[in-house]
């Protein structure tokens, strides 16, 4: 009797304490789903204003891709991008309102039903900025929207799809030659094509031509992608260019002219990195430009053209770098385009300085990796190591086994970039090149460069040599180009292809934290950009 009661006053006071705590709970739950969404839409906004302020600058044919996130209570008819405003509205005890203004129109829409989207924003040939929805999902990185390459004549799409729905796909070549789909090994010549459709998880490849004697010109043609419920347009244009670059180019100097010539490596590594093709000038050229008539520019300069001159000068000013602009037009047939942000290793055992001081000053970002990294895992995602003193045989938990990662790094297409004792000690595991050790003091007074086309060799002034414990090499029974010499006829810079990579050796240092000597510290930054000049991969390039 007794318990029975107790248990029926322990039923009513958990049954009280129950209906608290799920009043508590659901109150935690609509205010965390109101922060949820006051979050996520002020982010969306801001992140989108962005973004579409990034593609107006950048102007044709730019292109950014946006991951956008709508809330769950969203309200529809109040949810827009028009009038120079991008809103996303939602109930929260109420209507709260969440918008950013643009200084310039776009059209196009946003989504305005909860969900998690893509959105591609681009500029068209008028600089009308659009944004369209990807809502079926197909891998954004995977769609090209303008495809230029100086020199070639064939370009290639894939389109892969990763969402639910299955996606047909139709094309209009315009005046392109014709496209092939190399899945299917077909060729389509006319000028209206029904492509067939992709599968969830499926993929197609084009092959877009244009023929040589079409001569300098942009061609147009349009993909066509559709779902059950959206449509996209996907323009394709490939333009054949003559290398001219037009009144305004903005040029940046590397030589006396330049207040930071370290930080003026790190501004076209930057712009690289926000896809903004780069172009470097090979050795010394007079160039007629607004702020210094006709001037011999020494030692390299960098190009970038079709950006907005506002943009570019504040740009510019906020990594303290001298810009110029050319006052007349310029032929550009001797151009190497950097197309890439090359990503950077430094080995953090040994001393490491000697490299990441030059880095430090320029600005170019990188990241550590250590014997035990490169055994594990390699150093897959890279593209540069930067090796600067660092004994492999002594110093390595498994020499010879990293030293077989490194090679296996070179051999698939990176760059390895090693100094002074570094070298020989790389070279007794692996003997990539063949080069050996030719004597062990200080180094000369100076260095004398040699090929003055090669983008390694780019500098200006005379560079100042730094010996080390390795300050000499010998190269008779080595597969390598000598860069430079010592003024006692030391070699002292070397390179050399290796497999699908390089290789380069520099004996001494190229930088350190005490003795700075820019015209050779560039020769560091040299190497970094050289992977994006030298490997082929061309990325898209400004519009003239």
């Amino acid at each position: 009797m007794v318990r029975g009661q107790v248990s029926i006053e322990y039923f009513f006071l958990v049954s009280i304490i129950m209906l608290v705590g799920i009043g508590v709970v659901l109150s935690y739950m609509r205010i965390t789903e109101s922060t949820i969404s006051s979050f996520q839409s002020e982010a969306s906004v801001q992140k989108l204003n962005e973004e579409i302020t990034r593609v107006f600058y950048m102007r044709y044919p730019a292109t950014r891709t946006v991951r956008l996130e709508i809330p769950n209570n969203v309200i529809s008819n109040r949810t827009f991008i028009a009038n120079n405003t991008i809103q996303i509205s939602y109930y929260d005890n109420g209507i709260v309102d969440v918008f950013e203004s643009l200084d310039f129109n776009v059209s196009g829409y946003i989504p305005n039903k909860p969900g998690v989207y893509w959105l591609k924003l681009f500029s068209d040939i008028n600089n009308t900025l659009q944004v369209m929805v990807i809502d079926f999902d197909v891998y954004p990185d995977n769609i090209a929207l303008y495809l230029p390459k100086f020199g070639e004549k064939e370009y290639n799409i894939t389109l892969t799809n990763t969402g639910n729905q299955t996606i047909s796909v139709s094309a209009l070549t315009e005046n392109l030659d014709y496209l092939v789909d190399l899945d299917a090994s077909t060729r389509y010549i006319d000028t209206s094509l029904n492509l067939g459709s992709i599968v969830k998880g499926g993929h197609k490849t084009f092959e877009i031509r244009v023929s040589a004697n079409k001569g300098v010109g942009n061609y147009y043609g349009t993909i066509f992608l559709k779902s059950d419920n959206v449509e996209i347009n996907i323009p394709i244009a490939v333009g054949i260019r003559n290398r001219i670059f037009p009144v305004n180019t903005t040029i940046i100097p590397l030589d006396s002219n330049q207040v930071d010539v370290l930080k003026a490596y790190g501004f076209a590594y930057d712009l690289l990195s926000q896809e903004i093709p780069v172009g470097w000038v090979m050795n010394n050229i007079t160039i007629n430009t607004t702020e210094l008539g006709s001037y011999d520019y020494e030692g390299s300069v960098f190009v970038i053209d079709s950006l907005d001159v506002d943009w570019i000068i504040s740009e510019a000013a906020s990594w303290g770098v001298t810009i110029h602009h050319l006052n007349q037009s310029l032929n550009g047939d001797f151009v190497t385009w950097l197309a890439f942000a090359p990503r950077v290793a430094v080995h953090s055992s040994g001393k490491y300085w000697v490299v990441t001081s030059t880095l430090n000053m320029s600005g170019i970002p990188y990241d550590w990796v250590d014997g035990n990294t490169i055994l594990n895992s390699g150093l897959a995602g890279y593209d540069v190591l930067l090796v600067g003193h660092y004994d492999f045989e002594f110093n390595s938990p498994n020499p010879e086994g990293e030293t077989s990662k490194i090679e296996e790094f070179v051999v698939n297409g990176g760059y390895l970039h090693a100094e002074c004792v570094s070298i020989t000690s790389y070279e007794k595991y692996q003997n990539s090149t063949g080069v050996t050790s030719s004597r062990s003091i200080f180094g000369g007074d100076y260095l004398e460069m040699f090929e003055s086309e090669n983008p390694l060799t780019q500098t200006w002034g005379v560079p100042k040599d730094i010996g080390g414990t390795v300050s000499g090499l010998n190269v008779s029974n080595a597969n390598v180009t000598v860069l430079s010499d010592d003024n006692y006829g030391f070699h002292k810079f070397v390179y050399s292809s290796h497999g699908e990579g390089y290789i380069s050796y520099f004996a001494g240092h190229l930088g350190d934290s005490v003795d700075i000597n820019v015209s050779r510290m560039r020769l560091l930054n040299n190497v970094v950009l050289f992977t994006s000049a030298e490997k082929g991969k061309t990325g898209p390039l400004p519009q003239i």
